[in-house]
């Protein structure tokens, strides 16, 4: 962190975790809803994290980023997700190993990132239909509007003359995911 406030002059936040080692002068420690992580980030110079979603909105809002090693006090391995995007994006560079890999001059092909995530979200809508298709006679839904699809209100389910009945009623929340 003194190698990147030197070469940047930027102050250091810590949202949610709270290290010793980083309870320095010029750090502050945060902890807040996920409206206040996003906002973190979206306002951000520079990112420094060893976190999946701070990776990936750090990308979304072309935020320049580097990724350190995850450390827990388990033997498993936390960092398949974060290798995974990072090869996809062409950015496996970012992942450091040492604090002397960072190099703040090093600039990050967000353009090239956000194509190659596009193409990657239209798959996965691609998929998501196809996969709608092949089960839309099966959703239960009495009160979410406008899915791409067609949906009945209930179910009668018959288990060997055992009869069950299901209402696909959802909270007011979740249409607005």
């Amino acid at each position: 962190l003194e190698k990147i406030k030197a070469q940047t002059n930027m102050n250091h936040i810590s949202f949610a975790y709270h290290y010793k080692s980083l309870n320095q002068n010029d750090s502050m420690n945060i902890d807040g809803s996920p409206w206040d992580f996003l906002n973190n980030i979206a306002n951000a110079q520079f990112i420094l994290t060893d976190s999946f979603h701070a990776l990936t909105f750090a990308m979304q809002f072309k935020i320049p980023f580097y990724v350190f090693d995850r450390q827990y006090t388990h033997d498993e391995n936390q960092n398949s997700r974060i290798k995974s995007i990072l090869d996809l994006c062409n950015v496996s560079n970012r992942m450091i190993f040492n604090i002397d890999d960072i190099d703040i001059q090093d600039l990050i092909d967000f353009e090239g990132i956000h194509t190659i995530l596009k193409k990657e979200r239209n798959k996965t809508v691609n998929y998501l239909k196809n996969a709608y298709d092949k089960i839309s006679d099966k959703v239960i839904n009495a009160n979410i509007k406008g899915l791409p699809f067609n949906t009945k209100p209930y179910e009668i389910f018959d288990f060997n003359g055992f009869k069950v009945g299901c209402i696909g009623f959802t909270t007011v929340y979740i249409p607005n995911w």
